[in-house]
């Protein structure tokens, strides 16, 4: 899904903290790969950014909407 290269390991590492919870997990997973292995500022900016975005705006937005259309 995010390649073979080390942006693609650290993207991953994100991609499991988001699925533990939500984006300061994606954050910590990602700093901490990359405290261990090194810098990469592609996956640092553009997993967090739309970790955020997707999972803490549209989410609420999302089951809002869906919630209201159940109780129909």
């Amino acid at each position: 899904m995010f390649g073979r290269n080390y942006g693609a390991a650290v993207m991953t590492a994100g991609n499991c903290g988001w699925g533990c919870g939500s984006g300061p997990n994606a954050v910590a997973n990602e700093k901490a790969v990359m405290d261990q292995y090194g810098w990469h500022n592609v996956a640092w900016v553009l997993y967090p950014s739309f970790a955020v975005i997707i999972d803490d705006i549209f989410n609420p937005i999302f089951l809002s909407l869906y919630g209201s259309f159940l109780v129909r």
